[in-house]
């Protein structure tokens, strides 16, 4: 059975410009990762340079009783965008509202209490979190147009943590670093689709309620990035069930040790082995997940793509997210095989040249 170890959680990510590589049950106060000693080792240069190099994301997945979909920020630092994208599950119609803008860092390091978004009257978006108050909530206010209604939605945090993990890995060296932080819980959510309105969920009735996915990573990127993660959330035996599993050509050399693949059901977490995500039938085609463990044995469906291709100075990005579903094996620390069908979740394959 594969395993991994767990930390000791350092009180900084980078001390002494060395990363402090390794698998954390919780999150530090700051996820930060600035000043690591000559990351690129080919031409030296002050860490000021070096610093710009670091990108990050959150990528805030929703589950609930009428929709799924995916709340995405990115941050290069002179180039950024938030992404919001659901889909109805009983029609599966799309509704994807996108805003770009530039020359702002978006992402906040602080993991104990924060605030982000966009304020813009036509694309308003904040995400918010404070750790001591058990509180994060998620609010958007999208106004429509032809092709799209007005939308507006706010999710909040409405119960105990599922699980959570930060994991910094080598990227792929040992020089780099990415660190990542991630968590599942409980959510009720309202939702105005012009004219109609969605209340969903009650505290009272946990199978009813929705699941958030949250991730937020920091990394060293390279001037070329393809990466590919699968999101999948829901219940089993009505139980919170939820996972992450990723492959990138920035992953960690000694992926046995170094990865962030994990799985959170019922206040558990499994620590999954490293995978192998191909598409042999296209993105619109089945999704084959693997690992050599065992442990992973899944295959993701898609019913729909949002396609997205920005390219702004230098940087180019294409992005796929992808709504599907998930059919298949999870295998549990414990050695218990969960056997998957009809499971919903989020795919993304991603392409950045910067």
């Amino acid at each position: 059975m594969y395993t991994r170890e767990y930390s000791e959680l350092p009180p900084k990510l980078v001390i002494d410009g060395k990363p402090q590589f390794g698998t954390y049950k919780t999150s530090p106060q700051k996820l930060d990762i600035k000043y690591v000693k000559d990351p690129f080792n080919s031409i030296p240069l002050p860490s000021f340079f070096t610093n710009l190099r670091i990108r990050a994301n959150i990528t805030y997945t929703i589950n609930i009783d009428n929709f799924v979909g995916v709340v995405d920020f990115f941050d290069s630092k002179y180039f950024c965008f938030i992404e919001v994208v659901l889909w109805d599950k009983e029609t599966k119609k799309k509704y994807a509202y996108r805003t770009v803008f530039g020359f702002k860092r978006l992402v906040p390091k602080n993991m104990l209490k924060a605030t982000c978004g966009n304020f813009r009257k036509k694309r308003y978006i904040k995400i918010s979190w404070d750790k001591s108050q058990n509180k994060f909530t998620l609010v958007f206010n999208a106004k429509g147009d032809d092709a799209r209604p007005n939308f507006a939605a706010t999710f909040k945090r409405s119960g105990d943590l599922i699980g959570e993990l930060c994991s910094v890995v080598p990227s792929p060296t040992r020089r780099r670093c990415t660190a990542s932080y991630c968590k599942a819980f409980p959510i009720t959510a309202t939702l105005v689709k012009s004219p109609t309105k969605y209340q969903s969920f009650t505290k009272e009735n946990y199978k009813n309620q929705g699941l958030c996915f949250f991730d937020l990573r920091r990394a060293y990127y390279k001037l070329r990035t393809k990466e590919t993660f699968l999101i999948g959330t829901g219940f089993i035996d009505e139980k919170p069930f939820a996972f992450r599993l990723a492959t990138s050509n920035h992953d960690a050399i000694d992926q046995d040790n170094f990865n962030e693949n994990v799985l959170f059901f019922n206040n558990e977490t499994t620590l999954l082995p490293p995978v192998t995500i191909t598409h042999p039938f296209g993105i619109s085609g089945k999704w084959i997940i693997q690992d050599t463990e065992n442990m992973v044995d899944l295959a993701f469906h898609p019913i729909s793509d949002n396609k997205r291709i920005a390219s702004i100075f230098i940087l180019r990005t294409e992005y796929h997210t992808v709504y599907g579903s998930f059919e298949g094996d999870l295998c549990s620390k414990d050695g218990t095989i969960y056997h998957i069908k009809d499971l919903l979740g989020i795919g993304s394959k991603r392409s950045l040249r910067m």
